[in-house]
């Protein structure tokens, strides 16, 4: 019997880690030919420019292709 190694699941990916309540993303990085990134949950919109300066600094010139929100707060 022979075993091949599964792809590592974490490749392709970055946290975008901040402190308690301030919302985590998640960012999956685009295979070539797929048009631009995913971010994972865009946060609270008084992180707005902390996101954003996050997102830059991951993505460079790679463009944010769509946004998954996995849920929601009905004070944000």
């Amino acid at each position: 019997m022979t075993t091949t190694a599964a792809a590592d699941p974490l490749v392709g990916l970055t946290v975008l880690e901040r402190g308690w309540l301030s919302s985590n993303n998640l960012v999956i990085h685009p295979a070539p030919g797929e048009p631009g990134a995913v971010l994972v949950d865009t946060g609270h919109s008084h992180h707005a420019d902390q996101t954003l300066a996050l997102l830059q600094r991951t993505l460079g010139h790679t463009p944010l292709a769509r946004i998954v929100n996995t849920h929601l707060h009905s004070d944000h």
